[in-house]
């Protein structure tokens, strides 16, 4: 028997629920790779799609609170507990903000090259020097240039598959990435976190930048666990296998 298949059969006496969160221009459906990786090795995987994502959704824009609350009845519909939440990009406040809503169902909190945003702030404040950033639509770009998803999302990956992976996104309302982030009690949660670092990932001037994902993100955590990954920021799309080897490494320690 080789070592995968051992290592799958182990996985499956201790599978985890998995909870993953997208990022803006993205739905539940770009995690289907990461899902089947993360289901052979045994775990449980629920991918929803925020309110407002859904691929030719006619409502771009809706309140934080209602995105929240959307997911949050969708989670406890399904009972889900014992969760390892996982948030790529700006999933990352989403997952602090259902952790903190739910902090009885959260084992442990996963950000992947994610923003992880203090109490009083919002996710904007980080991107429109980054973005492309269109009038009237909340300081957000509703579809990105392709150039910029190419030289910043999926810089790993040809010309080709850029293309079909940006044939593949959706436009994004920028409502939520506006509001001012109630986060009074997720830094107390008594919940594991780790941080799953993208090393390739350009957006915030790559590796040798302080201002990169790693450590200006990363280390507002506290007491977390770092993983590293030789990625893009499309990780999810344009090596999914690895990434889900990261969320399982990310997630090892829990009991």
């Amino acid at each position: 028997m080789g070592t995968e298949a051992i290592n799958a059969i182990q996985e499956s006496k201790t599978g985890r629920q998995f909870v993953l969160i997208h990022g803006s221009w993205h739905h539940g459906g770009h995690w289907k790779q990461v899902q089947q990786a993360l289901e052979e090795r045994g775990h449980r995987v629920y991918a929803p799609t925020l309110l407002g994502n859904e691929p030719n959704s006619v409502r771009l824009n809706y309140p934080l609170k209602e995105i929240v609350q959307h997911l949050q009845e969708d989670i406890v519909s399904r009972d889900l507990t014992d969760i390892v939440l996982a948030g790529h990009s700006s999933g990352g406040y989403i997952v602090q903000q259902l952790a903190q809503v739910e902090p009885q169902r959260v084992k442990q909190v996963i950000f992947i090259n994610a923003y992880v945003l203090e109490n009083g702030e919002n996710m904007i404040k980080f991107t429109t020097e980054e973005t492309p950033t269109p009038q009237n639509n909340y300081s957000f770009s509703r579809l990105l240039p392709f150039d910029w998803f190419r030289d910043q999302f999926a810089n790993l990956v040809d010309e080709e598959t850029a293309k079909a992976l940006y044939a593949t996104t959706i436009p994004q309302g920028g409502q939520p990435h506006s509001e001012l982030q109630d986060l009074k009690t997720f830094f107390e949660l008594p919940i594991s976190k780790a941080f799953v670092y993208l090393t390739k990932d350009p957006i915030y001037g790559g590796p040798d930048s302080k201002d990169n994902w790693h450590p200006r993100f990363s280390t507002r955590l506290g007491d977390y666990k770092l993983v590293e990954m030789e990625g893009d920021h499309e990780a999810l799309l344009t090596n999914p296998l690895v990434l889900a080897e990261k969320l399982t490494e990310a997630s090892s320690d829990l009991n």
